[in-house]
């Protein structure tokens, strides 16, 4: 349905949809913040790895392909949703955050 109607050729109702879903119900946010805790869990997961060492699984491509996917078509040509996608912070999980920052210590005394 989403896709069908965002690639419609009526462009009002493709812009009233895009700034419904941006704005009326959470859902650019809730895909903002998913993307989120992908990225900080394969970084914490693939800490330390080069850009072509890095392990990812294909389900998590193809979530964030989605995903990301997703986020650009709710913005394309929408200037609403393209600065609420500015303004939306992305908070590290607080376990997560503790787990970079303890290993990036130990990283940082190693070194010395």
């Amino acid at each position: 349905i989403l896709a069908s109607s965002l690639g419609s050729g009526d462009q009002e109702a493709v812009t009233k949809s895009r700034l419904a879903l941006g704005n009326d119900v959470s859902l650019l946010v809730d895909v903002v913040q998913d993307l989120g805790k992908i990225v900080d869990i394969l970084s914490a997961k693939n800490h330390g790895l080069k850009a072509r060492e890095l392990k990812i699984s294909n389900d998590e491509q193809r979530r964030i392909t989605v995903l990301v996917r997703l986020c650009g078509n709710l913005c394309y040509q929408c200037r609403q949703n393209q600065d609420l996608m500015r303004a939306i912070l992305i908070p590290f999980a607080d376990e997560q955050k503790k787990e970079v920052d303890t290993s990036v210590l130990h990283d940082a005394s190693s070194a010395e």
